[in-house]
């Protein structure tokens, strides 16, 4: 065999094993558990994996949104800046979820940074990538628009219900002056 047949045999074999694993980072993922395996292997070969080290920015608050991101092993903290110029963490999201997804729903920049908290595996769908999928698969598209709605749903109604919490507090403390 020719060096140059066996160094493309490399490189394909590298590929299919990139693939393959992210195939299987997909599958470990709960609200995949019932995608098609066409649509696992599509959406496979739009996502990319990415290492992360403890304290490593995955984005920054203010820049372009252009990838949304799941969590497949570590931990990654949000973080928002104040006024002040202070910056707080706001949340911390374990493996099996997602986040970035702004950047599929909206042109605006990043409301927030996200950092590794720990050394962190995650897969990243660009925006392009997405668009494309919207193209090719529409049901895949619409599966992961879907996934992102109840994410938002849950998290407004989280907010709600802590919001409804502390106006209760405030208005019985001020009934207390």
């Amino acid at each position: 065999m020719s060096p140059r047949k066996s160094l493309f045999k490399q490189v394909i074999h590298l590929f299919d094993q990139k693939e393959n694993k992210t195939v299987e980072s997909i599958k470990r993922l709960s609200f995949f558990q019932d995608l098609p395996e066409g649509d696992v292997q599509a959406l496979a070969k739009k996502c990319h994996i990415r290492h992360f080290n403890i304290e490593e920015e995955i984005y920054a608050e203010d820049t372009p949104a252009t990838a949304l991101y799941f969590i497949i092993s570590g931990s990654v903290g949000i973080y928002k800046k104040r006024r002040s110029q202070v910056t707080d963490r706001i949340q911390v999201l374990q493996a099996g979820k997602f986040f970035g997804d702004s950047s599929l729903v909206s042109t605006e920049l990043r409301k927030h940074s996200a950092k590794a908290m720990e050394k962190t595996l995650v897969m990243a769908l660009f925006k392009t990538d997405f668009e494309l999928l919207e193209q090719t698969r529409p049901r895949l598209a619409l599966k992961l628009y879907k996934i992102i709605t109840n994410k938002y749903y849950s998290e407004l109604t989280i907010f709600q219900t802590e919001f409804h919490e502390l106006s209760q507090k405030v208005a019985k403390d001020e009934l207390m002056k």
